[in-house]
């Protein structure tokens, strides 16, 4: 994610990618006044029917969304004393490494600025039982929102599992975030960035002991998130959907290189 904006540039019809970008950079303008809350019906309204509402040309949304990443990357600098961790991690997943925040007057990258220990309200790390723990601020709009929103970040940014996050005086590695995350797994949590950050980190067949004393696995963590209602989920279900989709192409992929097959799904994987 940290190259010039000219890669960014769609040659072709535009990718759900890339168009989730845009949407992402979009929202770091307005995310202050909103939240990722449960779905409403009544949240959305519209001039026109769907279906009456024409649909721009390939060339048209092409330029729109090239102008929002431009605008949101190189024009719209967020601030390390003004905005929080919430609003600026959205703009780290929209643009990865890339993304810069100002802090004392220069711009600094803002994920590698936090994890060399730069101070930023709403990232509070503690040690935890396995490793390093990222707090729960619920509902703030400052601090982290789900269970394990800043390691899906950070796993969607390219950096390794070897990588440093320096806490106050003692240096850690994303490795710890990623231990600590298995550990407190249990039946019925809300699993959609866990899962991202898990299926990033861990090879596909990888099981372990939790804290509720049961082995847990990829396989069954999916098929607990395929279990859960989508319309009762944050944001309508995108993250849960989200996540399952990221977790079921690694496990795909990987059997495949290992087997020179795709795999048959079973199990979790099938029911996600």
């Amino acid at each position: 994610m940290n190259r010039p904006l000219a890669d960014h540039r769609l040659r072709f019809s535009p990718s759900p990618r890339a168009v989730g970008a845009a949407i992402l950079a979009a929202l770091v303008l307005v995310i202050p006044l909103v939240g990722c809350n449960r779905s409403s019906p009544s949240s959305t309204t519209s001039a026109l029917p769907a279906s009456e509402e024409p649909l721009p040309s390939d060339a048209v949304l092409r330029e729109r969304i090239d102008r929002v990443l431009d605008f949101t990357q190189h024009n719209r600098h967020l601030r390390s004393d003004v905005q929080a961790a919430w609003q600026i991690m959205h703009g780290a997943l929209a643009y990865g490494r890339g993304f810069k925040i100002i802090d004392h007057g220069k711009p600094v990258p803002a994920l590698d600025w936090v994890l060399d220990g730069g101070t930023m309200k709403g990232w509070t790390m503690r040690p935890g039982p396995k490793g390093l723990k990222a707090v729960l601020e619920p509902g703030t709009k400052s601090g982290q929102g789900h269970e394990d929103q800043w390691l899906a970040v950070i796993a969607q940014s390219g950096l390794s599992a070897d990588h440093p996050v320096v806490v106050g005086s003692t240096k850690y590695t994303i490795r710890d975030l990623v231990d600590e995350s298995k550990y407190d797994l249990f039946e019925g949590k809300e699993c959609s960035w866990t899962l991202i950050g898990l299926s990033t980190y861990l090879p596909v067949d990888a099981k372990w002991q939790a804290r509720d004393g049961s082995t847990w696995s990829l396989e069954r963590i999916m098929g607990m998130e395929a279990s859960e209602d989508l319309t009762a989920s944050a944001c309508g279900g995108t993250h849960r959907l989200i996540g399952m989709t990221m977790a079921l192409k690694r496990f795909e992929d990987a059997e495949t290189k290992a087997k020179g097959n795709p795999p048959q799904l079973t199990g979790g994987w099938l029911a996600a």
